[in-house]
């Protein structure tokens, strides 16, 4: 059971559900393609070479797919809501960071693109409230779409 789920109230209902984008699985494809090709430098080896050799194409292995692994970890247990009460961010995999504003406290909802955000459509939604509160969902898939739909759940 998600964390999100497990927290709402009586008469709350999620609204949005932002999905992350794509290219947040790019590190994980660069991680698993430089594992391959140490593998195969690691095959390619002939026998009568040093065993420090070995190691030396061994230990990035295991990094990179080490590595992938908890990228991959991080990206499925994000999770990011806005509810009828609450906008809601939750990561983490052993230490989890929990961000919480509630929507009569937002004062402004902003996009970050950068130039491959707006090429690919994906981007960085910012909920600032008042005082020094402050909620960031990274890497969402369609940020103008999102906004619109949050500002609706907004004026509500």
């Amino acid at each position: 059971m998600s964390y999100i789920i497990s927290t709402l109230s009586k008469d709350e209902k999620i609204m949005v559900t932002p999905k992350l984008h794509w290219i947040n699985y790019l590190i994980v494809v660069f991680c698993l393609i430089f594992a391959a090709i140490c593998s195969v430098l690691l095959f390619r080896l002939e026998d009568d070479v040093y065993p420090i050799f070995k190691i030396i194409y061994a230990a990035p292995i295991v990094i990179f797919v080490l590595s992938a692994l908890v990228f991959i970890l991080r990206i499925w247990l994000m999770e990011m809501a806005v509810t009828t009460k609450r906008v809601v961010f939750r990561s983490g995999i052993i230490s989890v960071h929990t961000e919480e504003l509630k929507i009569s406290r937002i004062e402004s909802v902003e996009i970050k693109q950068s130039i491959f955000g707006r090429i690919f459509d994906y981007g960085n939604l910012c909920f600032s409230g008042t005082g020094t509160g402050k909620v960031l969902f990274p890497n969402i898939e369609n940020p103008r779409q999102i906004k619109a739909q949050l500002e609706d759940v907004i004026k509500d």
